[in-house]
């Protein structure tokens, strides 16, 4: 089981080994936020690492909103833990401490409609809270809710039946009002590294990129390249919520 659980590890951190780490707070709010609509079965199997591991990475539906930006491109968020990478020889297994299975994240598309998509996930040494949005939260429903004391965008909620959506509102909400550095669910694992791997210092290492944001290497799998190039082209604007009806004097 020891042997099982180092190898697994091993894995896990050649899988992000070619990442490329941002700070978010180093990107910037979207001026104009947008939105893209992801359908289920978005899923990628690869063979990664020294160990040939295979890996299965599949992004949860629904809308993904534009969280953050760089220079090259922009950041759509998931609904919170929508990011699950697991290795399926391992799937049956209880995560074994750094490795979680769910991730905040989502998928990165450049404005160089020539360049590749990737995905991307907040570092984590424990399973994010996992919030699938419901299934009348869609891009075409999607409204923006001002805050006056907040920094770019502070919610995001539907409008179904003329109305705001307030629990459909909150799937997506909650994952973008985080005024943190750690994304839901981050935190927790922290200090049961230490003890899996068998040092402080290397213990204080990881909980410093606790966090950031990974984005990833190219994928592997040439069907799901396909599948995240493909929302270049389906970007929506978000509009912002309707003024509230003032009430009948």
């Amino acid at each position: 089981m020891l042997w099982r659980t180092a190898c697994l590890l091993s894995a896990a951190l050649t899988l992000g080994g070619c990442a490329t780490v941002i700070k978010p707070s180093d990107l910037a709010r979207p001026a104009s936020p947008t939105c893209i609509q992801v359908p289920a079965g978005v899923v990628a199997h690869e063979v990664r690492g020294l160990l040939d591991v295979k890996w299965t990475t599949q992004l949860a539906p629904g809308p993904y909103i534009a969280e953050r930006e760089d220079a090259q491109g922009t950041f759509y968020r998931a609904p919170p833990g929508g990011v699950e990478v697991f290795a399926p020889e391992f799937a049956d297994k209880q995560p074994a401490g750094l490795i979680p299975r769910f991730y905040d994240g989502g998928i990165w598309l450049p404005r160089d409609l020539a360049a590749p998509a990737k995905f991307y996930t907040y570092f984590s040494t424990a399973d994010a809270v996992v919030k699938p949005a419901l299934p009348d939260a869609t891009c075409d429903v999607a409204v923006l809710v001002p805050d006056p004391q907040a920094q770019g965008v502070s919610a995001v909620s539907f409008a179904t039946g003329g109305a705001i959506g307030g629990a459909t509102g909150a799937v997506v909400g909650r994952s973008m009002n985080n005024q943190s550095s750690l994304s839901y669910g981050q935190a927790a694992g922290a200090g049961v590294v230490g003890g899996a791997i068998g040092g402080l210092i290397v213990a204080s290492l990881i909980n410093m990129d606790v966090g950031k944001i990974n984005l990833m290497p190219l994928t592997k799998d040439p069907a799901f390249q396909a599948m995240l190039d493909q929302f270049k082209g389906s970007v929506v604007q978000l509009k912002p919520a309707p003024a509230p009806v003032p009430a009948a004097q």
